[in-house]
């Protein structure tokens, strides 16, 4: 009986103990399942999995959108992985899976975008194009349709797909809080890394729903509650010991003091009868204490009493008493006590942790702080394919992809890349089905024992929102394929600090981070009335947002004067323009311009005239030390001669047969100056050679067609017209820079006199008049104002005046467009005292620095002036918030014609009428304008060269008439002008020709004398056939008559009367004798 209870003992012990061993392994088999989910150890070897095909509705390729991505911008201070995942959370919302492609033929890399819908494609796609524009502006980009996708799918196919690799990771940037700056892990290092390889990348992506994450979600919380009984296992014993001691000790004290006031008040009556016996007896005893001691005492009485009485009684009562009662208490006690207990404490802790299940523990955790996190942004399932022809390229590329990705953070999930290579064909093929077609592809994962079901895998880590942009990133630099732009970001729109404008221009649109959008720019047309500085490299744009802005202001009915002394492309452009005047340095083309810088208005005082022009000398020319001084002395000495009372600013006719002077006027007078005054040898050396240089090659060439004429244009053509100015010939800056102030200073002056001649004119009217200055630096150089000691700074003072004179003719309503290719090369009025500010590409650092203070840019959009594309402008008005971006509207030629470039024979053919009729008009001592003017109108001449030969006729007729009679000078300087032969007599030698004073020198009569005069008519008649010959070249003449007396009166003023004056050692005037002598003529 024994033996059988031990038996059955023995056979319970077993059981337990092999029921704890099934336990034991049942729960190693779950840690090792949940590690194989949670680390995802199946993707170690899921290159040796079965993947399942892909099935039809995987493969429907119209549930695909896919765009190309050519061109990307972004602003530099925003964050560049906050707007991928702003476009990828709007893909999350719709359920969509999103695929980032980079296609490589080993020289360029073309990036694509795609998007997969179940349920709808369309609105999948609209959400990728607008999410990309709205949050990448001036994304540059190419939807394609299912045509072209499937295209692209098939080249894919068809490079020779050979091997494959499968990143699996979860991505994480090495640096917190980073800087853009200080981001590496952009996928340009990528493409940078597989240069020159033939490859194709597919980051793919597919989102997990609500739904799917809050039950991944709960799995990991139960899978912690499971595992954490197991993680840790604590065993405690202990004893105790103990001894208490007490003490006690109590005093109190106490103390009461009371005090009563009682009043009582009362009023009685009482009546009484009755008979009384009594009968007494008493006792007493008494004792005391005195001074000698104790005392006692004993007594007794007895005794006997009757009667009969009657009584009445009445009576009030008051009674008041007072008490007074004062204790006192004290008590004192000691108590003690002592307990005492004896025992032993011990305390004994064995800690078991089971590292294993920690960890799978920690991991859980990890994973259900990331879901916390992608409450907002999403969760998604994410796997990088990598595909090429041979499998060195693709195990580099899924390296150094992952490389790449990894960071600070990465360890949540571990990384996991697989390769499948040429004999995994098949695999490969139904891989390819899966990632062209936007899905991960499946495998199935072996069941486990325990009853675990087969599970089907894909090779993809769980990564959240704010990862994914990581992994799925556009580049950040440009690479090639993919142009990457940074950009600054002005003003959206054109806000205004006060009222709107009352006259608004407008010739551009918003430009925003490299798109054209449809908010126009509206400035303020009479602003322009503050002027305006436009400035732009070569080629940026900046002419045809010049004509741009010409044009609006054409629009509103105001003039404009243009001054071009670079390019002379305005003659072409606004050549169409419907009374446009030309007026050009080129004879052969339109008007020759002609001006006399000593002319001014009536009303204008003849002192105030010649300070201005002084400084429009000394902004042009280089003068120092005493020049300035000698020059202006010489313009004064001019004016007197031609009968100025210069204080007073009165002309005196008769005294002169020019009211104004010209060049040569002051030219003739200089050497006078400079010979009579006190200065040194070498100084008078010095001003001679740089004075008279300067002023007579103002009388030659093209300059002396330009400043001959004592009366120039009319400042009511320049001025209240439309005109164009070229003086694009020109190759002097120094006469450029004349020219430009001459006019600058002449519309002064015309608005001053409009003013003063009419009182009604308002002040500070709107805009009336616009002038350009291209290349304004030729007169508005920028140099120092500073003074020195050694002279003043005559240039620097100079351009200031200039300055100041623009700036204060806004009162007349007159606006100037100033222009130049370098900021710094332009004095800095030219920036500080503009209210319009149009600024195109501006490369030099230091300029953009000057320009951007002066637009109010920060930094950055400061920055970006160097970056401007063609035709784009940061543009900033007075009165405006903030500066715009805006895109100058394409030019359209509106007013585009061909220069007009004079027929040069039939020029010369009108020349020759003109000089046959003027010869008989001569001869008949009438001169009679019509009949020239009739001719020149009859021609087929261009209408400015028409104009011209008017002018110089209507010019002769004011002298004419001013004399009453046709002297022979003016009539020879008619002749002179109208042929244009002014260098004729020079081109031709008269060589072996004397002069008159070595003929005078010889004895009259003589031998040698005759035989000399024979050699001089001989010489004189050859150089006569030569010029009669070259008369050709410039007039056309049937009549040899007529051809002989044009020459003799040309000789005339050549050599008597003319620029060179007669004089004893002038050839032409022996020449003049001569001649005259030989055809029988008399010079009178």
């Amino acid at each position: 009986m024994s033996q059988q209870k031990r038996y059955s003992q023995y056979e319970q012990s077993w059981g337990k103990s092999q029921q704890r061993v099934n336990s034991e392994q049942q729960l190693a088999q779950g840690f090792n399942v949940a590690d194989v989910y949670l680390n995802r150890t199946y993707l170690d070897n899921f290159s040796a999995a079965p993947i399942i095909p892909a099935s039809r509705s995987v493969m429907d390729i119209s549930k695909l959108r896919l765009i190309e991505v050519s061109k990307l911008v972004f602003d530099e201070n925003e964050k560049f992985t906050d707007k991928m995942m702003s476009v990828y959370s709007a893909l999350h919302s719709l359920n969509s899976s999103v695929a980032l492609i980079v296609d490589s033929d080993g020289d360029e890399a073309k990036f694509y975008i795609g998007v997969r819908s179940d349920t709808n494609t369309s609105i999948a796609g609209d959400v990728l194009e607008s999410t990309l524009k709205g949050n990448f502006p001036g994304i540059v980009f190419n939807s394609m349709d299912v045509d072209q996708t499937h295209k692209l799918m098939g080249a894919i196919r068809e490079n020779g797909i050979k091997s494959l690799a499968a990143v699996s990771m979860v991505p994480s940037v090495r640096k917190k809080d980073f800087e853009m700056e200080e981001f590496v892990q952009g996928i340009e290092k990528f493409i940078d890394t597989m240069s020159g390889k033939n490859y194709t990348l597919v980051c793919l992506a597919t989102p997990l729903d609500p739904l799917t994450t809050q039950k991944r979600k709960h799995g990991y919380e139960e899978l912690c509650s499971a595992l954490s009984p197991h993680a840790k296992l604590s065993i405690a014993y202990g004893e105790n010991e103990s001894l208490a001691v007490n003490e006690s000790l109590s005093t109190s004290f106490s103390k009461s003091v009371n005090r009563s006031v009682s009043n009582s008040n009362t009023t009685s009556s009482s009546t009484s009868s009755g008979s009384n016996y009594g009968q007494n007896s008493s006792s007493s005893w008494n004792g005391g204490f005195s001074d000698g001691g104790w005392n006692v005492g004993w007594g007794s009485s007895d005794g006997y009493s009757s009667g009969s009485f009657d009584s009445y009684t009445s009576g009030s009562s008051f009674t008041q008493s007072f008490s007074d009662s004062e204790g006192t208490s004290s008590t004192e006690g000691v108590t003690k006590g002592e307990t005492k207990s004896t025992g032993t404490s011990k305390t004994i802790t064995l800690n078991f942790e089971n590292k294993g299940v920690s960890s799978l523990i920690e991991r859980a955790q990890s994973q259900l702080e990331r879901f916390k996190i992608c409450e907002s942004f999403g969760m998604w399932e994410f796997c990088g394919y990598f595909m090429s022809k041979d499998i060195h390229t693709t195990a580099l590329a899924g390296n150094a992809y992952k490389a790449l990705m990894t960071g600070d953070e990465s360890n949540v999930e571990s990384a996991h890349l697989n390769i499948w290579s040429l004999n995994q064909s098949d695999t490969i093929k139904r891989i390819v089905d899966y990632i062209l077609h936007f899905a991960h592809p499946q495998a199935e994962m072996p069941s486990f024992e325990g009853g675990y079901a087969k599970q089907l895998v894909t090779p993809t880590n769980l990564v959240s929102g704010h990862e994914l942009p990581l992994v799925m990133g556009l580049p950040k630099k440009s690479v090639s394929g993919l142009a990457v732009v940074e950009m600054a970001e002005f003003g959206r729109s054109v806000v205004y600090e006060n009222s709107l404008p009352a006259r608004s221009i407008e010739f551009g649109s918003i430009y925003h981070m490299g798109v054209v959008e449809k908010p126009r720019v509206q400035m303020d047309l009479d602003l322009l009335a503050s002027h305006c500085f436009i400035t732009g490299s070569s080629g940026s744009g900046k002419s045809y947002a010049t004509y741009q802005l010409l044009e609006s202001v054409l629009q509103n009915n105001v003039k404009i004067m243009i001054i071009e002394p670079a390019k002379g492309e305005y003659k072409q452009i606004f050549g169409g323009l419907k009374g446009i005047k030309i007026f050009t340095t080129d004879p052969n083309s339109y008007r020759i311009l002609k001006i006399n810088p000593f002319q001014f208005p009536d009303n204008i005082h003849l002192l105030s005239h010649i300070e201005q022009l002084l400084q429009i000398f000394n902004a042009s020319w280089p003068l120092y030390a005493a020049m300035p001084a000698i020059l202006k002395q010489a313009v004064v000495d001019a004016y007197v001669k031609c009968g100025w009372d210069v204080q007073n600013s009165i002309w005196i006719k008769g005294i002169c047969d020019h009211k104004y002077p010209v060049f040569a006027d002051v030219l003739e007078i200089l050497p006078e100056i400079i010979n009579t005054s006190d200065y040194s040898a070498d100084s008078k050396g010095d001003y001679k050679g740089a004075l008279l240089t300067r002023v007579q090659s103002m009388t030659v060439g093209i300059n002396g067609v330009i400043f001959k004429n004592s009366i120039g244009v009319d400042d009511s053509l320049l001025f209240d017209s439309n005109v164009v100015v070229d003086l694009s010939e020109l190759g002097s800056d120094e006469a450029i820079a004349l020219i430009m102030g001459v006019l600058i200073m002449k519309l002064n002056e015309y608005r001053k006199s409009q003013r003063k001649s009419n009182r009604q004119l308002a002040l500070n009217s709107r805009l009336q008049h616009v002038t350009v200055l291209e290349e304004a630096h030729n007169l508005l150089k920028r140099t120092s104002k500073d003074q020195n000691q050694e002279g003043a700074n005559m240039v620097g003072k100079s351009v200031e005046m200039i300055s100041n004179s623009i700036k204060e003719m806004r009162t007349y309503g007159e606006g100037f467009i100033i222009i130049d290719q370098s900021p710094m090369a332009v004095d800095t009025s030219a920036i500080e005292n503009t209210a319009t500010k149009i600024i195109m590409n501006t490369p030099a650092k230091d300029a953009c620095e000057e320009l951007g203070s002066a637009l109010s840019l920060n930094e950055a959009q400061t920055n970006e002036l160097s970056r401007l594309n063609v035709g784009v402008a940061a543009v900033f008005q007075k009165g405006w918030l903030s500066p715009v971006l805006m895109k100058v509207d394409k030019w359209d030629d509106r007013y585009n014609a061909e220069v007009e470039v004079t027929d040069q024979s039939a020029l010369r053919i009108l020349k020759g009428k003109l000089i046959i009729a003027l010869l008989e008009q001569y001869h008949d001592d009438k001169f009679s304008p019509m009949r020239l003017r009739a001719l020149i109108r009859s021609s087929d001449l261009t209408t400015d060269k028409r104009r011209e030969l008017d002018e110089i006729i209507m010019s002769y007729n004011d002298k004419v008439f001013a004399v009453a009679r046709t002297p022979k000078k003016h009539f020879g300087e008619l002749l002179m002008e109208l042929i244009g032969c002014e260098y004729l007599f020079s081109v031709i030698p008269t060589k072996g020709i004397p002069t008159y004073e070595e003929f005078t020198s010889y004895e009259s009569g003589s031998p040698e004398f005759t035989r000399l005069v024979k050699i001089y008519e001989k010489g004189v008649s050859d150089w006569f056939e030569k010029v009669f010959d070259a008369l050709s070249y410039y007039i056309t003449l049937d009549s040899d008559e007529a051809k002989t007396e044009t020459i003799l009166n040309l000789i005339y003023i050549a050599g008597a009367e003319g620029q060179v004056k007669f004089n004893r050692k002038n050839r032409l005037a022996m020449i003049c004798r001569m001649l005259y002598r030989m055809f029988g003529l008399s010079m009178k």
